[in-house]
């Protein structure tokens, strides 16, 4: 080994390539001087000098069996392809599920096969697909768009602003809507198809469609549609505008209509149907017995299969018909019409004639032997026929002073 002194400093020991002996030489290039202002950077070479650089080196580990990183931009974070053939490009982005692909910037894909691309998206789910800003897709399959939207159900899709897709096979689209049963459908503006407070509710609730803005369907297979609309009962319908449908197999349709009960069915305006298989139809009518119908203006039928039309009229006996204006039908299978009568349980019929509610009067009353009573005159155009106890038929002639006389009738 040759002998060193204080002007070999900084030389290396080498073979001299033209008598093949060891000497001292000269490094060939030099290292760049450094302050304090170079923490943190690295040397590379740069046309064939070293040179220092703000860049991150992007990091592989040991795991990442032929894994693709793409360089980072020069003074931003690494990007990190760590599981098998993962591949990392852009800036800040992490792959490492295993045949994982992070694209853009701070997206991380952890999920085994899955892609993550844009903006701080996530794909942690198998095979999940997160793109746009901020999105996630958690479940297995799941796809996850837009802008801070959540794919988190199995074979879920999250599509929009701030969507989410929670149920399994569930789809949410638009803004703020959220799809949280099993292969429920919400779109529009703040809707909610299905219900996940447990995974047995996810199931009961399943099949559910919202649509519109603001509206809700939370019972099972039901569906919501216009605005503000619920539809909460089994295979319920809501529809139009403020509309709610919560007995099972339900419809409300109209502005502000109710079905509160099975099978019931409210449209127009502020309707409701609160009895089993109950209709309003109308404005502000109201059907509250069993199998009723109320239509017209501010109508109740609240009897048992009981029927109320027109306006302000009200049938409460069961099976009993009220129509025309202010009307009330109080009996069994009792049947007015006309206007303002005076009311019984016992009539069979009753034609009113009065002119408000605090002046009721009838024109007609009929009960149930036949016997009836007339507040006005009769006139019979061709005389009044009377039958004798041995069916003889007799004529009724009055004369001019008023003295009353029959007379036979021949049988036609």
């Amino acid at each position: 080994m040759p002998s060193a002194t204080s002007s070999d400093y900084g030389k290396f020991l080498g073979v001299n390539s033209d008598n093949n002996n060891i000497s001292w030489q000269t490094i060939p290039k030099e290292l760049p001087s450094v302050t304090s202002d170079d923490n943190g950077k690295i040397l590379k070479v740069v046309d064939g000098e070293w040179a220092s650089d703000s860049g991150l080196m992007n990091v592989a580990d040991g795991t990442g069996e032929g894994s693709v990183i793409a360089n980072s931009v020069s003074g931003q974070q690494a990007n990190q392809a760590l599981g098998q053939f993962s591949s990392a490009e852009g800036i800040a982005t992490t792959a490492s599920g295993n045949g994982a692909h992070a694209e853009g910037g701070g997206t991380r894909a952890s999920g085994d096969s899955s892609h993550a691309e844009g903006g701080g998206t996530g794909a942690s789910g198998e095979n999940s697909h997160a793109e746009g800003s901020g999105t996630r897709a958690s479940g297995a399959y799941a796809h996850a768009e837009g802008s801070g939207s959540q794919a988190t159900g199995s074979s879920s899709h999250a599509e929009g602003g701030s969507t989410t897709a929670s149920g399994s096979s569930s789809h949410a689209e638009g803004e703020g809507s959220k799809a949280l049963s099993n292969a429920s459908h919400a779109e529009g503006g703040g809707t909610i198809a299905g219900s996940n407070t447990n995974s047995q509710t996810q199931f009961s609730t399943a099949y559910a469609h919202a649509e519109g803005s603001g509206s809700r369907a939370l019972g099972g297979s039901s569906h919501a549609e216009g605005g503000g609309t619920t539809a909460s009962g089994d295979s319920s319908h809501a529809e139009g505008g403020n509309t709610t449908a919560s007995g099972n197999c339900s419809h409300a349709e109209g502005a502000g209509t109710i079905a509160s009960n099975d099978q019931a069915h409210a449209e127009g305006s502020g309707t409701a149907a609160r009895a089993d298989s109950s209709h309003a139809e109308g404005t502000r009518t109201t059907a509250s017995g069993i199998y009723a119908h109320a239509e017209g203006s501010n109508t109740t039928a609240s009897g048992s299969s009981s029927h109320a039309e027109g306006t302000g009229t009200t049938a409460s006996g069961n099976g009993s018909h009220a129509e025309g204006a202010g009307t009330q039908a109080n009996g069994e299978a009792q049947h007015v019409s006309g206007k303002y009568n005076l009311t019984d349980s016992t009539s069979a019929e009753i034609i009113g004639n009065g002119t408000g509610a605090n002046a009721r009067s009838n024109a007609r009353t009929l009960d149930w032997n036949g016997n009836e009573w007339l507040a006005g005159t009769i006139t019979p155009v061709g005389g009044v026929i009377l039958t004798s106890p041995n069916s003889t038929l007799y004529k009724l002639v009055v004369a001019n002073d008023g003295t009353l006389s029959t007379e036979a009738v021949a049988a036609s």
